[in-house]
Parts: C-alpha cells; sequence; structure tokens
C-alpha cells in the first residue's frame, strides 16, 4: 500500500527527493521525511490549484475575449 502512495505521489509531481521511504514511515525511521512528503504534496496540490484557477478564471477568459475584440479593423488585412 506505501509503494502506491509514493508512486501516486510522483505521478501526481511530487519530486522523488521529497517522496519519504516505505521504512520511514512503517519502522519509525525517519519521520521528518514523512512529514516533509506531506508538505511537498500540499506545495504540488496548491501550485495545481493556482494554475488550474488562472487558465480557467472567468475574469481571465473575459479579459482574453476582450482582448481579441478590440483589435484594429485592419489588423490581418493586406491593406
Amino acid at each position: 500500500m506505501c509503494f502506491r502512495f509514493q508512486q501516486s505521489l510522483k505521478n501526481y509531481g511530487v519530486n522523488d527527493v521529497d517522496v519519504f521511504q516505505t521504512v520511514d514511515l512503517w519502522e519509525k525511521k525517519d519521520i521528518a521525511q514523512v512529514t516533509t512528503t506531506l508538505f511537498a504534496l500540499g506545495r504540488t496540490v496548491s501550485l495545481t490549484t493556482a494554475q488550474h484557477a488562472r487558465r480557467h478564471h472567468p475574469i481571465t477568459q473575459m479579459r482574453t475575449v476582450k482582448r481579441f475584440e478590440t483589435l484594429p479593423s485592419n489588423v490581418g488585412s493586406d491593406g
């Protein structure tokens, strides 16, 4: 189960160096590394969510549309 969790973290975008080893959790060898992994997951989720919000925010989409609506009428013409 732990391996699947670690693989899922990597697939989601958490850096390999931030992912704890199984022994760190199960044998309580390095709980600080487990904590680091959870913080890294939080950062990754936060960044991913922020990027998604910027791309799909209604105001951003409206600005993009307005930018194209305000182009001068001679743009793209040969004259």
